[in-house]
């Protein structure tokens, strides 16, 4: 029977660290989420600032064309010497 007990003994204390080390490596793996989730919604941030910012730049550059047609009708030689000037002094 002493032989039994000791196993028993051995079993009993083989599941306490087993359960000790799976609760450690939980909450380890629980931070690790919280990291991940915390630099998700950093990109996430990061991604609609840069989308609101394309958003703004796409907006301004359409009224530049829109302006520049509208040069182009009402003053085609300003609107020549724009051409010229973009296309040959802003490289």
């Amino acid at each position: 029977m002493k032989g039994g007990q000791i196993l028993v003994g051995v079993c009993a204390v083989a599941g306490i660290a087993l359960a000790l080390v799976t609760r450690v490596n939980n909450r380890l793996l629980l931070q690790q989420v919280g990291a991940q989730r915390q630099l998700i919604e950093q990109k996430r941030a990061l991604v609609d600032s840069l989308h609101d910012e394309l958003f703004t730049l796409q907006t301004q550059l359409g009224r530049v064309e829109l302006t520049l047609a509208h040069l182009s009708e009402v003053d085609p030689d300003g609107f020549a010497e724009f051409s010229r000037y973009y296309d040959h002094e802003t490289e």
